[in-house]
């Protein structure tokens, strides 16, 4: 926030004699206000350090990250424990199609 040392700051009218002042505190105040607008990129976690180089940001530039809620409830945490099981992602694929594969005959044609 400006500070104008005279009247009632930035919003100040005539009433003071500061009109002119204050028009220009505001206008100034308003220009370093303004921010762009940011960039809205959606990519998977393992890409972000690929797209912020190729959008030029340097390695100890600070960045802002959202973490989407997740869609599958629990889904983190059973990741969490699987992992530190000494699972790979490849593990748990070939766990999920055999259970596909026992689960198939069992299910109504």
């Amino acid at each position: 926030m400006l500070y104008c040392a005279h009247g009632a700051g930035w919003k100040a009218d005539d009433r003071h004699g500061n009109g002119l002042a204050a028009l220009r505190l505001r206008r100034l105040h308003e220009e370093h206000m303004m921010m762009p607008t940011p960039t809205v990129i959606d990519i998977a976690a393992k890409e972000v350090a690929a797209e912020l180089q190729r959008q030029g940001i340097s390695p100890d530039e600070r960045v802002t990250l959202t973490i989407e809620p997740e869609l599958i409830p629990g889904r983190r945490e059973s990741r969490k424990l699987v992992i530190a099981a000494g699972l790979t992602d490849d593990d748990i694929d070939k766990l999920i199609k055999r259970a596909q594969h026992e689960v198939e005959p069992l299910l109504p044609r």
